[in-house]
């Protein structure tokens, strides 16, 4: 198959199907600007497929084999499966068939410099302080987030010096990337309809991750959990002198041909940082950490004499003063801190981070509803939502507010691998209704639903957003917080209380 940085090229004709995606649309857009032809489809209409369509790109609402017309290669999101009439009828017709991580990973390929922000959690937030936090030093990079960020939306495009990118783990697509910078914020069980072979599957494909940076790049890893910590500690003693026992066997996904590489480290190593919120012996850390009403401050410890071996790299003790709530931001930020660390002046990280604004869905505030306050989270998993009641209970610090939750379980595969710790969490909020399950990429489970869920841990079930609106509209009285959760559309339930036009959901 033709190598696809062959067909990243101006007049050459690019088909991106389920193009209304956070990753594929930014891809579309860059491919775009550099004189690709690019059309694709969706499964609906959306506020991003309108946004592509202003800007010349042709879009097809639902999937169809006509939809190709006379594309020369077809590039697909993670939700597109083989059965697709589009991917078969590409396969039928010789029209090579790429997943969107290929391209990014070739589009790496031309950046001197290529950060890449991995982990179960905390990805999308650590990815845009970082990406803010450059930018307000006055870089200029090319950025990919999986979530809207203020100033800065999901993507924009800069210059040729440094890409920061988000790295996805579901279907091993961070894998096709190309990291100079490797940073791992935490690994946990997720994806367990494509890691069949559970968490010891995805530690392997993480640490196949860190393996790709060359040897004058930088795997910076967060030791505050073990599975993360594991990894590091593995790579201390290797690059410590002892025997290197790396797996080498195939990742799921990949065939011979196109299998990731693994760096050549027997000349010298990438740096290895770790970087912690607990840990005081981290090379990236926090100290003196307060807090007020959720929003934390901390001093940004940077210790070259805690590195292997030495770096050059400026020592720093720096304040920073998050503007956003919830203590796993701390984490995130030093996430970013790491990446950037001789990057950038220490002092232009501190200013980057406590300026830096979080994601949208990330605990955003929506709006108020006599006296009471909304905000929505993209919250899915039983770890997530966990910091989210954290982070709420720490807002409400000092109040007689009560939380309530609106919870939209995302695919059933995960909801079925997590349904008691999902009943456990959910049970943790002062009131909780459980919507549907959002089947996304999925076919229905019947033996998992959002009813079983919602009496497994004494929760309302609403069977739509109406019911869940007017669940906690019932409920609601002034000095309370009520939060939309998941990584669906339970936002709407949050629009409709606010008597809002309920946005374009994905």
């Amino acid at each position: 198959m033709t190598d696809i940085k062959n067909l990243i090229a101006p007049g050459r004709r690019a088909f991106i199907s389920g193009i209304g995606g956070v990753s594929t649309s930014a891809l579309a857009d860059l491919l775009h600007l550099r004189g690709v032809t690019v059309r694709g489809s969706d499964s609906r209409r959306s506020a991003v497929t309108d946004r592509l369509e202003s800007l010349g790109i042709h879009v097809c609402i639902g999937h169809s084999a006509e939809n190709l017309a006379d594309s020369e290669y077809l590039i697909r999101s993670a939700a597109i499966h083989d059965s697709n009439p589009e991917i078969v009828a590409a396969h039928e017709c010789g029209i090579p068939v790429y997943e969107r991580a290929d391209a990014w990973g070739a589009i790496m390929l031309e950046y001197a410099a290529s950060v890449c922000v991995c982990g179960t959690h905390g990805k999308t937030t650590t990815t845009g302080f970082a990406a803010q936090a450059a930018l307000a030093a006055g870089l200029d990079p090319t950025v990919t987030v999986g979530g809207s960020v203020p100033g800065l939306g999901t993507h924009r495009v800069g210059s040729h010096d440094l890409i920061i990118a988000e790295s996805c783990e579901y279907c091993n697509s961070f894998l096709r990337f190309r990291p100079t910078t490797a940073v791992v914020m935490n690994i946990e069980e997720d994806h367990l309809d494509f890691f069949e072979g559970g968490i010891e599957e995805i530690r392997r494909s993480f640490e196949r991750f860190c393996r790709m940076v060359p040897s004058g790049g930088r795997i910076a890893i967060c030791v505050d959990t073990a599975n993360s910590r594991a990894l590091f500690e593995k790579l201390e003693r290797e690059f410590a002198g002892g025997a290197a026992d790396a797996d080498r066997s195939l990742p799921r996904g990949f065939s011979p041909e196109d299998a990731p590489p693994v760096a050549d480290w027997s000349a010298a190593r990438p740096q290895l940082v770790s970087f912690s919120e607990k840990s005081p012996s981290a090379a990236v850390r926090a100290e003196n950490i307060t807090s007020e009403r959720g929003r934390y401050s901390f001093d940004l410890v940077l210790d070259p004499p805690r590195l292997a071996k030495p770096s050059g790299l400026p020592e720093a003790r720096v304040r920073v003063a998050l503007g956003v709530t919830g203590e796993h931001n701390v984490v995130d930020a030093l996430g970013a801190a790491a990446a950037l660390w001789g990057v950038i002046p220490p002092e232009k990280i501190a200013s980057g981070l406590s300026h830096a604004k979080g994601a949208a869905r990330r605990f955003e505030f929506k709006g108020e509803l006599d006296g009471a306050e909304i905000y929505d989270d993209y919250a899915h998993h039983p770890s997530e939502i966990a910091a989210l009641i954290r982070a709420a209970r720490a807002a409400l610090e000092g109040t007689e507010g009560r939380l309530l939750l609106v919870f939209q379980p995302h695919t059933y595969s995960r909801t079925k691998a997590f349904f008691p710790q999902f009943a456990e969490v959910l049970g943790r909020a002062d009131a909780a209704a459980v919507l549907p399950v959002y089947a996304a990429r999925e076919d229905p489970d019947p033996s998992v639903s959002g009813e079983l869920l919602a009496s497994a841990c004494g929760a309302h079930y609403a069977p739509d957003f109406a019911d869940a609106a007017d669940w906690a509209r019932s409920l609601l009285r002034p000095g309370d917080m009520l939060v939309t959760v998941g990584a669906g559309e339970a936002f709407k339930a949050g629009d409709i209380l606010l008597a809002k036009q309920p946005q374009y959901g994905k």
